[in-house]
């Protein structure tokens, strides 16, 4: 019998499986960085990063700051740190269905 996870967590850990995600949450993480900023710290093309930026930010791993026509990113630390507590919920439940 497979271990079900839960939506959350499977969009959290699919928003952290890529190293370009995990590296912006990095550069975002101590302070809010424009989104122009974020894209010129990449190879990549400005429409690549903010599609990984949409990604972080539907998993809630990344809070935005709108002003005018100026978007700033900043990591979500609560939520990155509530990611620990989710995973060792999945662990127990998990733990629990294979002992029943």
């Amino acid at each position: 019998m497979g271990v079900v996870v839960s939506s959350d967590l499977q969009r959290l850990l699919a928003a952290l499986a890529s190293p370009i995600r995990r590296q912006i949450l990095w550069l975002v993480w101590d302070e809010p960085i424009a989104a122009g900023t974020i894209a010129s710290a990449f190879t990549l093309s400005a429409p690549t990063i903010s599609e990984h930026l949409a990604v972080l930010r539907d998993a809630g791993l990344v809070t935005i700051q709108v002003n005018g026509s100026y978007r700033r990113y900043r990591a979500n630390q609560p939520a990155l740190l509530a990611l620990h507590d989710l995973v060792l919920d999945e662990q127990q439940q998990a733990r629990a269905t294979q002992q029943a």
